[in-house]
């Protein structure tokens, strides 16, 4: 359990091998609060990155600069999460060596889908985080790895059973969703969140299309539909040309009290 109060989303972090960003200029607040994130890819070894293609993931390096940013939990529910292999423990297992907690993925889909609490000292918070299989997150079956999957009925039925679980904890989601580099949420995706709402959740927290989108607040709970990336490098990197659009440079950092 990680102590908290307040707590600060940022956006996707990738980090290859031969990457290091430099954490400056950040607010105080990065270091007074917990800070929850989007981890683009599995957590790789040197001489575990021997595959080819274009698989995205994150140097071993990574764990020093999450540290650095004070990051608390992460979501590994995204599409790149089984790009270089079949399961999530050596990503978690890295993690948790880093008091690093992480949701939405697993070795099953009940390890999927299985909420993370988190100690705060104004009370606990639980944490579910969601993949939408139509951008390749792939989701976890009976006896098959995977992320937690986006699925409308799922949603709502994880955020009841949450709260029959955790009744008066607040329940945030976090959500991979919509597509690479549109401004606007899905329709869909907007009226799923005020559903998710209406059915417990005290938040809904978007990533993956690496700019910032919409954020609103339905009956009281704030709805952030795409944070942008945090750090994803440009240039030759993960096999292949990666450049951003001058207006996917924004990032957003949300601050926020769920008590």
């Amino acid at each position: 359990m990680v102590g908290i109060s307040t707590m600060i989303f940022i956006g996707d972090i990738a980090i290859p091998e031969g990457t290091a960003p430099l954490v400056k200029d950040l607010p105080a607040a990065f270091q007074r609060e917990a800070v929850i994130a989007n981890l683009e890819g599995p957590i790789l070894r040197g001489e575990e990155i021997n595959f080819s293609g274009r698989a995205v993931y994150n140097s071993y390096h990574i764990l020093a600069f999450l540290k650095e940013l004070n990051i608390k939990l992460v979501s590994l529910a995204n599409n790149h999460m089984f790009d270089a292999g079949q399961s999530t423990v050596p990503t978690a297992k890295r993690l948790l060596q880093q008091r690093i907690l992480s949701c939405g993925a697993g070795n099953d889909a009940n390890e999927a889908a299985q909420p993370v609490v988190i100690e705060s000292g104004d009370g606990r918070v639980v944490f579910l985080a969601f993949g939408w299989e139509t951008i390749q997150c792939k989701a976890a079956l009976k006896s098959k790895p995977g992320v937690n999957p986006l699925r409308p009925n799922h949603v709502l039925s994880s955020i009841s059973l949450a709260r029959e679980q955790y009744p008066k904890l607040p329940i945030i989601l976090l959500m991979h969703w919509n597509y690479e580099l549109e401004i606007y949420p899905q329709p869909m995706h907007r009226q799923l969140a005020f559903a998710a709402i209406a059915e417990g959740a005290t938040a809904v927290i978007g990533c993956h299309s690496h700019c910032v989108q919409g954020v609103e607040i339905y009956k009281g709970s704030p709805i952030v539909y795409g944070l942008g990336y945090w750090y994803l490098p440009e240039g030759h990197v993960f096999g292949r040309d990666i450049r951003f659009p001058d207006f996917a440079h924004l990032e957003l950092a949300f601050d926020w009290s769920p008590h």
